[in-house]
């Protein structure tokens, strides 16, 4: 495993999974949403799936919106790159 290889697979234009970054008014993070999308139901031709591998939001911005925000955007992406079916599983 090379660096080059890593950068490829985790950051290049054939990865699979994504973030959102929620920015504040100074253009700081103050949370992200990490997605990776995928197809475990390809036997019975579902199509892909998005699947929510990180969600976190500051401490001092909780209880605000951000998280639901960031939430609400990912269904738009799931609607622009998948089929047309957005679940949540626990």
């Amino acid at each position: 495993m090379t660096r080059d290889v890593l950068e490829k697979d985790l950051f290049g234009a054939d990865a699979d999974w994504d973030g959102l970054v929620a920015v504040d008014a100074k253009d700081e993070p103050i949370g992200l949403l990490f997605y990776s999308i995928t197809n475990l139901f390809r036997a019975y031709n579902y199509g892909a799936m998005i699947q929510i591998d990180e969600l976190y939001v500051k401490s001092d911005f909780r209880k605000q919106g951000i998280g639901e925000a960031l939430v609400k955007r990912l269904a738009e992406v799931a609607q622009e790159k998948t089929s047309n079916e957005f679940m949540f599983g626990v």
